[in-house]
């Protein structure tokens, strides 16, 4: 799998749960300073996290792209943007931005998605096409149907 550290592309083994935290890179709970590469992509201090492919568990202190899908458990101190669906669990400080949530999507700032069959919550506003499964917001709901969701 591959994770890229603001524009470091850092390989770590299959299925490893990441965590970037403090300007460390942890798989599985170990420093992972293998490489130049990891070296060069905590120098500047990390701004942002890119999976390349599904998310496992994925934990960090600034904002994340997953290129693919959540199977895991992703947590992020910053917005996140998950190209993929959410099949298990997303939670940010900011804005989350998704295809299709299954499993459950917590977000302190707004959350745009398109169907929600599992649970959103959110400080701000939910946009969705679709909300058969429930929906929690601080602000707005807007969507073409809504099946259940509260204000």
């Amino acid at each position: 799998m591959q994770v890229r550290v603001n524009n470091n592309v850092i390989t770590v083994p299959e299925g490893s749960n990441v965590n970037v935290i403090n300007n460390q890179v942890f798989v599985n709970g170990k420093p992972w300073l293998d490489t130049d590469q990891t070296k060069a992509a905590l120098n500047d201090g990390v701004l942002k996290v890119v999976v390349e492919g599904n998310a496992l568990n994925v934990a960090c202190d600034c904002a994340l792209e997953v290129q693919g899908d959540v199977q895991g458990d992703v947590k992020a101190e910053g917005s996140v943007r998950v190209e993929g669906n959410v099949g298990r669990n997303v939670e940010a400080v900011g804005s989350v931005r998704c295809g299709g949530v299954t499993g459950y999507v917590k977000s302190d700032g707004t959350v745009n998605c398109d169907n929600v069959g599992g649970n959103v919550e959110a400080g701000g506003s939910i946009k969705a096409n679709d909300i058969q499964g429930n929906a929690k917001a601080g602000g707005s709901v807007k969507a073409n149907r809504i099946g259940s969701a509260s204000l």
